[in-house]
């Protein structure tokens, strides 16, 4: 690294235009790169330190869940239960919650399934586990019907209809491109042979929650392949396979003729894929699937609240509108394939317990404890009890707010990694879906060409700050800049609900710091680097106003040397002869000064050597180093002539002059071409004292030999005549070390 050279032109280009190349760098990376897992984490972080210090105070007790937690499912597998036919048990359980809810006339806002009804469930209602609560005060004639789960599940949707109910449906796989016919013919929602069906498109009790399809406005927007729906008889039966028969799925056979869309107020996906990286951040607001366009589950409980028409919704850059019938309009930020950042607000609380607010702002009930404060609530209406007892949940709590039913249980693996927890119930999205928007509490991603103008701002104003800053200094200017950064996308995270890109900016700031120091260590390196030892460039890197245009005053000590009668002499030499003698004397003097006394080699003038001590790096004893360097070089120049001659070469002598004093040491020359060099009086005055010095001698001023007197053994010489001064300078000859 020390000996590395770079091109002229690579180092002067500008540490301000290299860190704008790198800015140019990072932004292609944002702007045309995928996923970035480090940035997914960053945003991860950002979501749990505003949930910590700025937790959500407006009121969100309107949205309610029901688990079917790990406990409610225990308590489906005592004695005397029947195993249910569908999961998590018969679905006439449901139909037991809309009996009770009519029965003691508490109204909620809606109630949501996050449970997929795709599948019949026809085993008898009556068999059903809990199903004698709801047939024991029917007639004989009633009890002999015996409804299928799926019916009466139906029938009682239909009873309580003044409750809009929401259904969940699938749609799998996802996909940017749209799918043909054929495709959708060949897809299956299921593989087992009991399903071997044609492709119809879904009945019109489906597909009246969508809206026509139009690829100008609604693209982009992501696909389906295959959809699950609701139960819906008359759709089954009509798309069994005509080749082999109805075999095993003869609906008609089995008596089964149940919608449960016919009463729904909607149906629509659940779907909410992960990023890259295993976590879950977006929730798609429409599907496309077979020309209609269907809101999202959460999407159309909020639509059908807000009582907005999804075909007036229209789209701009970054938003999906929503029109109100009161003239209001909803922005919602969305991405490319009408996707909304889901804004977590809230862990997944406890379950209620009783007269508590134990997990607000969402209230979280067990479904059995809720069926248990049902019968409280019969007793208290027959007067055997006199008031309710609130070791119960009390299902009133439901009137009037939105009730999401779904499964927060470990075994059923709809638990998923968010930003605000690595396990985290799907049910949970659909609240927060809905919650974000009826509160207008959103995030919206910056545009990738903002964090781009970002990346490249960062990396140039880290340039500058290197023009102006020694490395360690520019070092905490970055980590600064750097945290100034995190604070501004937290605070624009928190306040403004605007996530901008930290990770590659602040990484492209750390390696915009990296190769801004690399350049200027290049840069002193190619000035000084066969001049100068590593610990003054390393010095120089530390101050780097030392390499600025114009000079600074310092004392040093100078030193030249010449070779005598070499000019002479190498007339009666070839050229190559007298490279090859140069080079041989030229590399044990440079390693004498350099590497041995850290001194400075300023310039070569033919044979001659002009080096300093004590600049640009300080160094208190630098008359020593000079005078002990002049010593060195007289001794290994006489080590040199002695295998000279041996070789019959003409022997090579030496004259060096040593002065102490104040000079002006800097760049010298104009912003095209530089020359780092000390210029003065001291300068002159070496100069003259090593043409006056002898032959195989080191000649020294006086001001020199106060610095080193005690150092080494010295013989006074007669004073010299300097030009410029008026009286002769006293000068020493050294003779050995002291």
């Amino acid at each position: 690294m020390e000996r590395l050279r770079l091109p002229e032109w690579v180092a002067n280009i500008g540490p301000v235009l290299m860190a704008g190349m790198i800015g140019v760098l990072f932004a292609g990376w944002v702007l045309f790169g995928g996923y970035s897992g480090p940035e997914g984490s960053s945003i991860n972080a950002r979501f749990n330190l505003r949930n910590r210090f700025e937790p959500w105070t407006e009121p969100s007790d309107n949205i309610l869940f029901i688990d079917i937690n790990d406990s409610a499912l225990e308590s489906n597998t005592e004695p005397n239960t029947h195993t249910p036919r569908r999961w998590p048990w018969p679905r006439g359980q449901w139909a037991l919650l809309h009996a009770a809810l009519h029965a003691h006339g508490i109204r909620p806002a809606a109630i949501v399934y996050d449970i997929v009804f795709d599948l019949p469930d026809n085993a008898s209602f009556e068999d059903s586990f809990m199903g004698f609560r709801l047939v024991e005060s029917a007639s004989p004639e009633e009890q002999a019907a015996t409804p299928t789960n799926d019916q009466i599940f139906q029938e009682w949707m239909e009873k309580t209809s003044d409750i809009p109910t929401f259904l969940a449906a699938l749609f799998l796989p996802q996909s940017p491109v749209k799918f043909t016919v054929e495709e959708y013919a060949r897809a299956k929602v299921s593989a087992s042979d009991r399903e071997k069906r044609t492709w119809q498109p879904p009945p019109a009790s489906f597909s009246r929650f969508g809206i026509p399809y139009q690829p100008e406005v609604h693209d982009p927007v992501y696909h389906a392949l295959e959809v699950g729906i609701p139960w819906d008889s008359e759709w089954w039966m009509s798309t069994v396979d005509p080749e082999e028969g109805a075999g095993y799925e003869d609906l008609e056979f089995m008596g089964l003729a149940a919608s449960l869309l016919q009463p729904a107020a909607g149906a629509g996906a659940t779907t909410m894929d992960p990023e890259a990286d295993g976590i879950t951040r977006y929730a798609p607001l429409f599907f496309e699937y077979n020309d209609v366009l269907y809101p999202s589950l959460p999407f159309q409980v909020v639509l059908h609240l807000l009582k907005a028409d999804p075909a007036k919704i229209y789209f701009i850059e970054d938003y999906a509108v929503v029109p109100l019938p009161d003239g209001e309009e909803i922005y919602i930020p969305s991405d490319e394939r009408k996707r909304m950042v889901v804004n977590f607000r809230f862990p997944w609380g406890a379950e209620a317990k009783a007269g508590s607010a134990i997990g607000k702002p969402f209230q979280h009930v067990n479904y059995w404890k809720l069926i248990d404060g049902f019968d409280q609530l019969n007793l208290l209406k027959q007067g055997q009890v006199s008031e309710f007892d609130t070791s119960f949940i009390d299902p009133r709590a439901l009137d009037g707010k939105i009730v999401i039913i779904g499964s927060s249980a470990e075994g059923t693996h709809d638990l998923r990694a968010v930003p605000i927890a690595s396990r985290y119930p799907m049910v949970g999205h659909i609240g927060e879906v809905i919650r974000s928007i009826l509160q207008r509490d959103f995030l919206m991603m910056a545009p990738r060409w903002l964090n781009a103008i970002w990346i490249i701002g960062g990396t140039m104003l880290v340039g500058i700050l290197g023009q102006f800053f020694a490395p360690v200094n520019h070092a905490f200017a970055t980590v600064f800049l750097a945290v100034a950064h995190g604070f501004s996308s937290y605070f624009l995270f928190s306040k403004a609900g605007i996530v901008v890109d930290f990770f590659h900016v602040s990484l492209a700031e750390i390696v915009a710091y990296a190769v801004v120091t690399v350049s200027q260590y290049m840069r002193v390196s190619n000035i000084f680097g066969r001049y100068v030892t590593p610990e003054v460039r390393r010095y120089l890197l530390s101050n780097r106003s030392a390499l600025e245009l114009g000079g600074q005053e310092t004392e040093v000590s100078i030193l030249f040397s010449d070779l005598s009668g070499f000019t002479s002499m190498s007339e009666k030499m070839q050229a190559r002869e007298v490279i090859a003698t140069l080079n041989e004397y030229f590399g044990p003097m440079f390693r004498i000064i350099i590497d041995e006394e850290k001194g400075t080699l300023d310039k070569l003038i033919g044979d001659a050597i002009m080096a300093y001590f004590g600049h640009p790096q300080p160094m208190p004893e630098h008359p020593v180093q000079a005078v002990t360097a002049a010593l060195k070089m007289q001794r290994k120049l006489a080590e040199l002539r002695e295998t000279w001659e041996k070789q019959g070469r003409p022997p090579i002598r030496m004259r060096i002059g040593v002065n102490t004093g104040v000079v002006v040491a800097g760049n010298m020359g104009d912003s095209g071409r530089t020359d780092y060099s000390i210029i003065g009086d001291s300068v002159n005055l070496a100069s003259r004292l090593e043409s006056n010095a002898p032959v195989d001698g080191v000649l020294i001023s006086e001001t020199t030999y106060e610095h080193v007197k005690d150092r080494f053994k010295f013989k006074e010489r007669e004073p010299i005549k300097v030009k410029g001064k008026e009286k002769p300078v006293k000068v020493y000859e050294v003779l050995d070390f002291a």
